[in-house]
């Protein structure tokens, strides 16, 4: 069995961006991509309240976009590290 991190940047939080899904469904997932990644993850716990080998990590400062997330310095150790522990990441 694998382990899954989510990255989700904590400036991700445009509830009027143009490519969000603002269907009834996407709605009540939350009212932005952030929300709705931390949504997520606590139904996921929810549902697999133990041997959960996923994790959600927040980047801070990072917004939509894949090179604000993936080259941030916090992102770094989550994608080329064997460990565990993300020093500047919160794990909400």
């Amino acid at each position: 069995m694998r382990d899954v991190v989510y990255l989700a940047g904590t400036a991700d939080n445009d509830p009027h961006h143009s490519e969000l899904d603002r269907s009834c469904g996407g709605e009540l997932q939350g009212s932005d991509r952030l929300s709705r990644s931390v949504s997520y993850m606590n139904y996921m716990r929810m549902r697999h309240p133990t041997n959960l080998r996923q994790s959600l990590v927040l980047v801070p400062g990072a917004d939509h976009d894949s090179k604000h997330v993936l080259a941030n310095s916090c992102s770094l150790p989550v994608l080329f590290s064997d460990s565990h522990e993300f020093p500047c990441a919160s794990n909400p």
